[in-house]
């Protein structure tokens, strides 16, 4: 009937002899896959499927059917459902049943072994095939009272794996699996009184095609522009863009470049001359990712200078003074100066080598955790802000600083700076070759436990890191 939705899932009603009530409900998607990995054994009540529209309004039942206990018994167990003992954790994947499974991941000396305790009801006993879908590398022991069967899994790709014969009875059953092999990951158990496999339609999907028509373009001497063709294949909701230093590299989250739905990818700030080799893969919507199309880039070179400019080389105003804490020479202001006066300078003469683009670096030690430690940077420039001057915040999070930097008590960082403006974000200047006058200006009232300023670096390679810069925080230096 055309303008009306059609039904998006549906029901399997289990309903005993000449009773129309349900007496258990078990869901369906469109492809006709249980919602609950369940699927239905043989009992001597009758059966029928009811059509739900997304407002949860049934349809009509089905002719009911009789499902015989000549038929085989089957049944899915989800792992991450059953009771977990750590090392055993739930992981999410895309590509899992329910978008779950368990994993053997050790986090703590202490742990040992992983357990995953299991409930389940059985319409009759019988002897029971066991398989489970595991990827890793390791092994597995399940348990049921007395008994016990193993397996082992040995790919880094989900299989199915046989674990063994178990007799079980009617009624409640109690299953155990038990492991030590960390990454070792559990999705589903299948359980049936005969020897076939699970079934294909419980699977996931296969991979996409790979991506097809990787190229890469040169926007600017330090802007690359990757760029593919677009996926025929619906399924497909995104591109992963990982980049590393050698060929056919392993792709993990370390090495992600950026992941979203368009065909285009950008990445900058490698040194001049650098080879590196990018993957491009396509993911559909349960987040299988297809094979990498691998593109190689050698980044052009082009003249860089680099301007180092030391606290206590700069010219000193409005109250600033020169200090030294934990071996390092800085400048700050111990007295607080009048917030309606010049703000407090430090000034060096800088002889720019070169014409060009200079990213903004300096080691410096913040404020504190709850006002954020303002620095301004001043130069003859010809930003998009028309040579305003940057309002620079330095980080100030540390829990440790919540009442400010005490003297003698610094923790000195090296970072980029951020200008942020009404024209947007930027961490650079453009300065023009010969003789400039670059300036930082301090926060007046800040004192005397405001930021202290060691060094500024100026440098055109967008590869430039200072002197023992390091990404992560240390509270020790």
């Amino acid at each position: 009937m055309r303008g009306v939705a059609p039904a998006r899932r549906w029901f399997l009603l289990l309903l005993l002899p000449a009773v129309a009530l349900a007496d258990e409900r078990i869901g369906f998607r469109e492809d006709g896959s249980s919602t609950t990995g369940r699927t239905i054994d043989p009992w001597p009540g009758l059966s029928g499927v009811a059509a739900v529209e997304h407002s949860g309004l049934e349809g009509l039942l089905s002719e009911e059917v009789t499902i015989t206990p000549a038929e085989p018994a089957r049944r899915y167990l989800e792992p991450e459902e059953g009771d977990l003992r750590p090392p055993a954790r739930v992981a999410f994947e895309g590509g899992c049943s329910g978008d779950r499974y368990v994993r053997i991941w050790h986090e703590a000396s202490h742990e040992t072994a992983g357990q995953i305790a299991l409930s389940l009801r059985l319409s009759r006993a019988a002897e029971y095939v066991v398989q489970a879908r595991l990827r890793g590398h390791g092994s597995l022991t399940l348990r049921c009272a007395d008994q016990q069967t193993a397996g082992r899994s040995s790919s880094d790709a989900w299989q199915w794996q046989p674990l063994g014969r178990l007799r079980l009875p009617a009624g409640e059953v109690s299953l155990q699996i038990e492991s030590d092999s960390d990454g070792l990951a559990v999705d589903l158990l299948w359980l049936t009184t005969t020897a076939e496999p699970p079934p294909m339609v419980d699977d996931r999907p296969t991979a996409p095609a790979a991506v097809q028509g990787l190229r890469g373009e040169f926007r600017e001497p330090n802007l690359l522009q990757l760029s593919w063709t677009a996926s025929a294949d619906p399924a497909v909701t995104r591109y992963d863009v990982h980049v590393g230093a050698a060929p056919r590299f392993t792709a993990d989250n370390s090495s992600l470049l950026s992941s979203a739905a368009a065909t285009t990818a950008c990445d900058w700030g490698l040194a001049p001359g650098r080879v590196v080799y990018y993957q491009v893969r396509a993911v559909s919507s349960r987040g299988i990712a297809a094979a990498p199309a691998e593109l190689r880039v050698v980044w052009p070179t082009w003249p860089t200078a680099t301007v180092e400019l030391a606290a206590s080389a700069a010219r000193l105003s409005g109250g600033l003074q020169p200090g030294v804490s934990r071996g390092v020479e800085h400048v700050w202001l111990p007295l607080p100066a009048a917030a309606s006066g010049p703000r407090p300078r430090a000034e060096w003469e800088v002889v720019v080598p070169r014409a060009g683009r200079y990213y903004v670096w300096a080691r410096y030690a913040t404020y504190d955790a709850r006002t954020v430690g303002l620095l301004w940077l001043t130069a003859p420039s010809e930003q998009r802000a028309m040579g305003v001057n940057w309002r620079l915040r330095l980080p100030g999070t540390l829990p440790r600083h919540l009442n400010g930097v005490e003297p003698g008590a610094e923790i000195w960082f090296s970072d980029k700076w951020l200008a942020g403006f009404w024209a947007g974000p930027t961490d650079y200047l453009d300065l023009s070759a010969g003789t400039q006058r670059v300036g930082v200006e301090f926060e007046p009232t800040q004192s005397p436990r405001g930021p202290r300023l060691a060094t500024v670096w100026l440098s055109s390679d967008p590869s430039f890191r200072p002197p023992g810069y390091d990404p992560r925080i240390d509270f020790v230096k």
